[in-house]
C-alpha cells in the first residue's frame, strides 16, 4: 500500500510494481497527482470497479481527466506527450529524438527474449 497522498487531476493507481517509474516521470514533469494505493492480497485489482477501468487488472495505471492508461511504458509516452516535458514537441526533434529507438530495442532483445527461442550457434 503506497502512503504517500497529493491532491491534483491526475490519479495514479500504483503498487508494488513498475509504478516508481511513473511517479518519479511525474515528479520530474513537475504534475499534480494523486496516489491511490492498490494492495493485492486483498484483491483490490479484480473488483468490477477497478476492471471497468482497467480490464486486465494490473497496475500502474492513471485517469486524467477520464482518460484512462495503463501499463507504464504507454503511461510515460501519454504523460510525456501530454505535458511537453521529457519529450520534444516540434516533429523534426521528436524524429531525431525517436532514430535510435529501433536500434536500442535490438540490441535489447537477447537479453529479454524467451529461452526456448535462443539457439547456440
Amino acid at each position: 500500500m503506497v502512503e504517500r497522498m497529493m491532491t491534483s487531476s491526475k490519479t495514479l493507481a500504483c503498487g508494488k510494481t513498475r509504478d516508481l517509474r511513473v511517479l518519479w516521470a511525474l515528479e520530474e514533469m513537475g504534475l499534480p497527482y494523486e496516489v491511490v494505493g492498490m494492495d493485492h492480497p486483498q484483491r483490490d485489482l479484480d473488483t468490477p470497479a477497478y476492471r471497468a477501468l482497467n480490464p486486465f487488472g494490473q497496475i500502474p495505471m492513471i485517469d486524467d481527466n477520464g482518460v484512462v492508461v495503463t501499463e507504464s511504458g504507454a503511461i510515460l509516452l501519454y504523460l510525456a506527450r501530454r505535458s511537453g516535458k521529457l519529450m520534444p514537441r516540434e516533429a523534426p526533434r521528436r524524429a531525431l529524438d525517436r532514430r535510435d529507438y529501433p536500434k536500442l530495442q535490438g540490441l535489447c532483445e537477447p537479453f529479454t527474449a524467451p529461452a526456448e527461442g535462443r539457439r547456440r550457434r
